[in-house]
């Protein structure tokens, strides 16, 4: 059996591959919206865009990119406002979420090899997530 080194391993489980980026079919402010869905939907992801971009608070913008029920696109977006954020309470001795979890609660959103079939989620996240109106074909 062939042996992983650290860096194979960390290549063999990467999600920031440019190939692996799921398709963007346009940009509403700043936040790019994935392909596959039908325009119903698309307003949907909008509106939650919006709904993000109205928060002020770590904890809440924490716990939006950690919750399945919400778009992925709207996800990564607060979680991006999240992290940066949380770089700012730690420069001002705040008390702040746990970045590891952080990063988790939106590992493999964007990503092909982890974006779910069947919902508006990432294979990777627990129980939640919209069902697909028609399932992802294979890739």
């Amino acid at each position: 059996m062939q042996k992983i080194g650290k860096m194979g391993l960390a290549r063999a489980f990467s999600v920031d591959e440019d190939d692996d980026a799921i398709p963007l079919v346009e940009t509403y402010r700043g936040v790019g919206i994935e392909d596959q869905q039908p325009p119903e939907r698309i307003e949907l992801v909008k509106r939650e865009i919006d709904r993000v971009h109205r928060m002020s608070a770590i904890v809440e913008l924490a716990d939006s990119a950690g919750d399945a029920v919400h778009p992925p696109e709207a996800r990564m977006l607060a979680g991006a406002r999240a992290e940066a954020l949380w770089e700012l309470a730690g420069e001002e001795r705040r008390q702040r979420p746990s970045l590891e979890l952080l990063r988790a609660a939106t590992a493999g959103l964007g990503c092909r090899r982890w974006r779910d079939p069947d919902r508006y989620a990432s294979l990777l996240d627990g129980p939640g997530g919209a069902e697909r109106e028609v399932p992802l074909d294979d890739e």
